[in-house]
């Protein structure tokens, strides 16, 4: 009786005991579950863990590697991860996710250093990196993990993840995902190449230079060998020494190399002759072959010291140039002065040229230049310059800057151009100024010289102080003693009555110089937006006769004008004519809505117009669509418009009434693949095409505002279906210069723009090189 007492004694004193443990248990469950669906806390721990767990990474995901049905695919670009935002975030805040990769080649062997990049496919399949941190690269065990950021402005959106070695194409896809996995790559087997250039003359390459590696797939459509390689689907990497350095190339695929000098724009293409596939281990020997003149020399001060690891500015300058000095190259000295650059730009016609090589150290006011002359066309190769002297500047200009008394003006500006007479006029414009006078500046007497060297034969200058300022005087380059003298500037005030009022934040108020407004160069045009009761004001107008017009804000069509403002030096003009001028009445308010299928508002479109029963060469008017509506404002109905988006086709209203809902329907893509890509002239030339729509809209020009890749291909939406023919646009793009035109093809070509569907329509072109060349040799500005 005794010991069952004990034991009922023992047993109810333990019961507290089990229980406390059951709860200890229950919540160390609870514990774990939770720590083993939340996320690691960084990537490198999971790495850490990953790594003890697994030392060769391709035994520890045995189970995660694709089976037969699901290979993957060595030369695709991206892996596309649908990706779910939580329903409890706001719409306008980023939803963070981490993303965990591991890299492995076709041997289950980790590849480490390979970056990895998240990014979105937005609406049209377009891969957009959305932030510079969401990137990783590989560690030793070939693990990463991606931040990757969801915006609102893309949401919902899917994911694009990118695996890139040192030479595109992207290394591999992920075949499959589901959540919560590792995102598995399975490369090619990799290795390192080494590039070594030598020099045209087969020594060591001297000059700083960039050496551009592009993997090709074999059988890839148009990988044709190019003269031009496009950095962003190109590795790129610098000379150390004679040779650059990629890693993580892959052993199978074919190579493209280029070679560009440093201020070079001419790209020097190979073949990699290695056999596939190559060793782990490669070095490609390159060398240059002439495909330009090289000018060599040496620059020299006057007292005859080097002009040492400068940078100098070339230009060519003569009857063969035109009136304007054309950049040729950019050289850089090395310690004994000595110089090797590329001649850019050559003209293929023969005669005598003179080349300009200026500093471009800080100078007062000026530029130290040394000269040669050159007999062209020159053969593509060395040309041996020998040793030019840095000589002063000329004077472009000298003189004096006076006021209406005739004292001496200090700190007067100077605007230099080339004079085009217009209406009597020879205003300065941007398109005609010339640069050599922006930091000149008259001292205490008045005095200053412009220092620079022009082929004009004639040249315009006009000086301007506070309010003041001086009539344009020509003068003959080399002019000295020049007498600029200054006058006050006028001023205009005025008032447009509008019914409503509201009305004056769409209108503005554009005056000109009388007498050049028409003739394309809207040269001296000054703009001012309406006050909110309509008023405006202009000070600083040059003495003259003036031309008031009000036009949309952002429209330079006239809606009303008022001619034979004038103004009188240091008085204001508040002619009765704008005091006020009265259109209230006759303005309408046009609403335009732009929608796309679905009904959602297309963000960005433009609409074209003109009154319907115009005359044929009535200027149309043109107003961009922001936020799928705007507000316009016309003098007379009916109008024929047209309302265009990229991306859309666009719709041909013929006369219209009152307000506008515009429904656009999806762009066809149209992909233009040359048939052989070697054809493409080499920078700065550049060429697109255009499309002449002959049905809907028959007249109508696409222009195309993207030039032909690397591959000898080109993307555009069409905006109309139908009969199409064809149009080449050449341009010439120099630094942040550029121009072109249309010109039409010797025999015309025409193809048919077809309803979209889920691929490109592909268009083949091809053009006689000798013709383009001809058609870029004759652009001038």
């Amino acid at each position: 009786m005794s010991s069952r007492a004990e034991q009922t004694r023992r047993g109810r004193s333990a019961g507290p005991i089990l229980v406390a443990l059951a709860l200890l248990v229950a919540l160390a469950g609870w514990w774990l579950a939770r720590a083993t669906s939340a996320r690691p806390a960084d990537a490198s721990s999971a790495a850490k863990a990953d790594a003890e767990r697994a030392p060769r990474a391709d035994a520890a995901l045995e189970s995660e590697r694709p089976g037969e049905d699901a290979p993957a695919a060595a030369n695709d670009r991206a892996a596309a991860v649908e990706l779910q935002a939580p329903t409890s975030a706001p719409n306008t805040a980023p939803v963070q996710h981490a993303l965990d990769v591991l890299v492995t080649d076709e041997l289950g062997r980790a590849v480490a250093g390979v970056e990895v990049t998240a990014g979105q496919l937005d609406e049209t399949g377009f891969q957009r990196i959305v932030d510079e941190t969401m990137r990783a690269r590989t560690d030793a065990t070939g693990r990463a993990r991606v931040p990757f950021e969801d915006t609102a402005e893309l949401r919902p959106n899917r994911a694009w993840l990118d695996v890139t070695s040192d030479v595109e194409p992207a290394l591999a896809v992920e075949p499959r995902h589901r959540a919560g996995e590792t995102l598995h790559f399975v490369t090619p087997l990799l290795g390192t190449v080494v590039v070594i250039v030598t020099d045209v003359d087969g020594a060591p390459m001297r000059d700083a230079a960039q050496v551009f590696v592009c993997g090709v797939a074999a059988g890839a459509r148009g990988k044709a060998l190019w003269g031009a390689f496009d950095p962003t689907t190109c590795a790129r990497g610098p000379l150390v020494g004679d040779r650059a350095r990629f890693e993580h190339v892959a052993l199978d695929c074919e190579l493209r190399i280029a070679v560009r000098r440093e201020g070079s724009q001419t790209d020097h293409a190979f073949a990699d002759a290695a056999p596939r596939p190559r060793p782990a281990h490669v070095e490609v020997p390159v060398q240059l072959s002439p495909t330009m003149p090289i000018l060599t020399g040496r620059v020299v001060r006057p007292d005859g010291a080097p002009y040492a690891q400068r940078t100098l500015d070339a230009q060519l300058r003569g009857a063969l140039i035109g009136p304007r000095d054309q950049l040729c190259g950019r050289p850089q000295t090395d310690p004994n002065g000595g110089f090797r650059f590329e001649l850019q730009g050559s003209p293929s016609a023969t005669g005598d040229v003179a080349l300009a090589l200026l500093s471009t150290e800080p100078r007062e006011h000026a530029r130290h230049e040394a000269r040669a002359q050159l007999r062209l066309p020159l053969a593509n190769g060395l040309v041996d310059l020998g040793t030019l002297v840095l000589q002063p500047p000329a004077v472009l200009l000298a003189g004096r800057v006076v006021d209406a008394r005739g004292a001496p003006v200090e700190g007067a500006r100077f605007e230099l151009y080339e004079p085009v007479h217009l209406g009597g006029s020879t205003e300065p414009s941007w398109w005609n100024a010339i640069a050599f006078a922006d930091d000149v500046r008259s001292d205490a007497n008045g005095e200053f010289t412009i220092h620079g060297s022009s082929a004009a034969t004639k040249l315009a200058v006009r000086a301007s102080a506070s309010a003041l300022a001086s009539p344009s005087l020509e003068f003959a380059p080399g002019a000295l003693g020049v007498e600029l003298a200054l006058r006050a500037l006028g001023g205009l005030r005025g008032r447009v009555l509008l019914d409503p009022p509201s009305l004056a934040s769409a209108c503005a108020v554009r005056i000109l110089r009388d007498g050049v407004a028409d003739a394309g160069y809207e040269q001296r045009e000054v703009a001012r937006e309406l006050d909110a009761d309509g008023g405006f004001a202009f000070d600083g107008l040059e003495p003259g006769i003036w031309e008031a017009r009000v036009t949309r804000r952002d429209d330079r069509e006239p809606l009303a004008a008022v001619e034979d403002l004038r103004v009188e030096a240091g008085a204001v003009l508040e002619d009765a004519r704008l005091n006020p001028l009265d259109l209230g009445g006759k303005l309408r308010r046009l609403r335009i809505e732009v929608v796309d299928s679905s009904g959602a508002a297309v963000e960005r479109a433009r609409a074209t117009f003109r009154p319907t029963h115009a005359e044929t060469e009535t200027r149309w008017s043109t107003c961009e669509i922001a936020g799928g509506a705007l507000e316009l404002l016309v003098r007379e109905l009916p109008l024929e418009m047209r309302i265009e988006a990229r991306g859309y086709l666009s719709v041909e209203l013929a006369a219209v009434t009152g307000d506008v809902r515009a429904t656009l329907g999806k762009a066809p893509l149209l992909r233009f693949a040359l048939a052989d890509p070697s054809k493409l002239p080499g920078p700065p030339i550049h060429i697109a095409p255009a499309l002449v729509s002959l049905d809907g809209g028959a007249g109508v020009e696409q222009s195309v505002d993207l030039y032909f890749d690397a591959r000898g291909e080109i993307e555009v939406h069409a905006a109309r279906l139908g009969r199409h023919r064809l149009r080449w646009h050449v341009a010439r793009r120099e630094q942040t210069f550029g121009f072109g035109t249309l010109v039409d093809p010797p025999q015309a070509f025409e193809f048919d723009v077809l309803p979209g569907g889920t691929s490109a329509q592909i268009v083949e072109l091809d053009f006689d090189a000798a013709w383009m060349a001809q058609q870029a040799a004759a652009l001038h500005f």
